[in-house]
C-alpha cells in the first residue's frame, strides 16, 4: 500500500549559493519526530523515503494510526524561505527491497 506524506527541507540561504555546502535538515510536519538530514537533496529525497517507511511501519509495528497528511496549501502557508516542500510517497510492502516515489511541489 502506498502512503504519502510532505517532507520540508530546511537549508541556509548560502547553502543555495554554495550548492551543497551545507547540510539539509529534513522533517515530516504531520510526523512528529519524523526527521533526517543529508548533504544534498538529492541524498535529502533518498533519506526521506528511507525515514517516512521506516517511521510508518513502526507505528502500524505498534497498533497505531497513521495520521491523516495536511494538505499541500496547508503547508505552504508556514515555509520560510529556507524552505521547500517535497511530497515522499513510500509502498511499504516494498520498501525492504526497494521502492518509493518522490512529488517535487
Amino acid at each position: 500500500m502506498e502512503h504519502s506524506y510532505y517532507a520540508v527541507f530546511q537549508y541556509t540561504p548560502e547553502w543555495e549559493v554554495n550548492r551543497g555546502t551545507f547540510a539539509l535538515g529534513i522533517y515530516f510536519p504531520d510526523l512528529t519526530g519524523c526527521v533526517s538530514c543529508a548533504d544534498d537533496i538529492e541524498h535529502g529525497l533518498e533519506m526521506a523515503k528511507e525515514i517516512l517507511a521506516l517511521w510508518l511501519e513502526m507505528l502500524l509495528d505498534k497498533n497505531k494510526c497513521l495520521p491523516n497528511p495536511s494538505h499541500e496549501e496547508d503547508l505552504k502557508k508556514s515555509l520560510t524561505p529556507c524552505e521547500r516542500l517535497f511530497k515522499i510517497t513510500v509502498r511499504l510492502e516494498n520498501h525492504r527491497g526497494g521502492g518509493g516515489d518522490v512529488t517535487k511541489w
